[in-house]
């Protein structure tokens, strides 16, 4: 028992010490989309797409897929990929 919790100890300040502060700059910025297009295939998964203006980040495109994997009518889950580009600079990043 003792050695379990010299090793959750071990494990819980490893993870504490290696943790990175990630500055995101001035914060918040105002985002403006228009959907695009959607669609399901089976009534049940939605896919997305969408476009519009993010700020700093200029012209943003967006696609989600919409799923309850849960099966419960009012809740569920979203994945989804969007990227930006300004001038040559193109900025990714997942959404879940």
């Amino acid at each position: 028992m003792k050695k379990l919790l010299i090793f959750s100890l071990t494990l819980i300040i490893g993870n504490l010490l290696s943790a990175q502060d990630i500055e995101f700059g001035e914060g918040y910025f105002e985002a403006n989309f228009t959907i695009d297009a959607m669609h399901t295939m089976d009534g049940k998964t939605i896919k997305l797409s969408a476009s519009g203006e993010a700020g700093p980040y200029g012209k943003a495109y967006l696609s989600y897929i919409f799923t309850s994997k849960q099966n419960m009518a009012d809740q569920g889950e979203f994945t989804g990929f969007a990227w930006t580009q300004i001038e040559d600079q193109i900025t990714t990043g997942t959404l879940q």
